[in-house]
């Protein structure tokens, strides 16, 4: 709120001088237009369109072909597409990651945006094999052009805007693939809608700003996709071409992964060596983590959501012993329906192969000794 000006005491005026008007100074006049001139387009919240350089490093990154497979935990939920987040506690991650900057890469729908609001990136890379998530992602990105606030952005999404919603698509989405994304939008609008209401509710019962119930928060993750700084792409964390593509244009651009997303993607599969490649070939710095979780829903109908420090992962995948994302995690015990972890990974892999080495020579002396 504006504070009001401090009361001064009357004072006498003198008789009124006719002012001396002065000569214009080139110099000055210029610089003032200048300043006029930046004033009018820097934009909100301060994000500046993005560079033309870095724009051309982004649009050049390599897409992967589309998986001939989508992966699951289990037998049961292989080829399903996740085109609504299932994750309920995702502010749990929300003091780990705030005011990070830096770039943001993550698979996922609906969570990459929770993450901007909170993180503040520069650039962000939206990625995923699942090739109806990216077409998720640019109805996404056309309806936070159209609106400005959060409840029109929900509007957008509901029922009575479903005639006006499919105009829309069919106005300004591109030609090439704009009846897919249409068919793949149709076809989890009801989920995504849901999604994004029970979020909302969540966070503000549980007092979370997000860009589904906080002006700022939207209006600056809309500033990010206006600018430019949002790119979309078709990238396979086990394929040899999106993720590598992804650190080479963010090394071009000389902006380090603060925040990586991979969700509970890890444990669909064990780590190949193309994985390792994968991940050391994204820049990072003191500041980046990692931010995974891992299924507990048969005991609390959520996940467990852990943070790791970028250097310390790396450190660990460069161990061949290390073939699973559990083999990094000392987990605990859930207690019941309401406890949903959220854990901090920072053990080293070194302290952890000391011990193994421990418990290798122990056993060996059991072993002489029975002998």
């Amino acid at each position: 709120m504006t504070q009001p000006l401090p009361l001064r005491a009357p004072r006498t005026l003198a008789a009124p001088r006719t002012p001396r008007v002065p000569r214009p100074r080139p110099f000055a006049l210029s610089a003032l237009l200048w300043v006029a001139a930046l004033s009018v387009c820097a934009p909100a919240h301060g994000v500046e369109p993005i560079p033309a350089a870095h724009a051309k490093a982004l649009d050049g990154i390599p897409q992967d072909p589309p998986t001939k497979e989508l992966l699951g935990v289990a037998e049961e939920f292989v080829g399903k597409h996740y085109l609504a987040g299932d994750e309920w506690n995702m502010e749990l991650f929300k003091p780990h990651v705030t005011d990070l900057g830096g770039a943001y890469v993550g698979v996922g729908s609906d969570q990459s945006y929770l993450f901007m609001g909170w993180q503040k990136p520069e650039i962000v890379v939206q990625m995923d094999y699942d090739p109806w998530v990216v077409h998720v992602h640019k109805a996404y990105h056309l309806i936070f052009r159209e609106a400005t606030t959060p409840e029109a952005f929900l509007g957008w999404w509901s029922k009575a805007k479903a005639k006006e919603l499919k105009t829309l698509l069919r106005t300004k989405l591109p030609k090439e693939g704009q009846s897919e994304t249409i068919r793949v939008l149709w076809w989890a609008k009801g989920n995504i809608r849901a999604r994004l209401q029970r979020l909302r509710r969540a966070m503000s019962k549980r007092k979370v700003p997000c860009f589904l119930n906080d002006q700022a928060q939207y209006t600056f993750v809309r500033d990010m996709i206006l600018a430019g700084r949002v790119k979309t792409v078709s990238a396979n964390l086990l394929d040899d071409e999106g993720v590598q593509g992804i650190g080479a244009a963010l090394k071009q651009i000389g902006v380090p992964v603060r925040l990586l997303y991979l969700s509970n993607a890890e444990t669909y599969w064990k780590y190949s060596d193309q994985f390792r490649k994968n991940m050391w070939s994204l820049p990072h710095d003191a500041k980046s983590v990692v931010l995974r979780t891992t299924g507990s829903w048969s005991i609390n109908k959520d996940y467990r959501y852990y943070v790791q420090p970028i250097a310390l992962y790396h450190d660990w995948l460069k161990r061949k012993w290390v073939y699973k994302v559990h083999m990094m995690i000392k987990r605990r015990k859930l207690e019941g329906p309401k406890d949903v972890e959220i854990g901090v990974l920072n053990r080293k892999v070194e302290d952890v192969e000391a011990r193994r080495a421990k418990r290798r020579k122990r056993r060996a002396r059991k072993r002489r000794s029975k002998k």
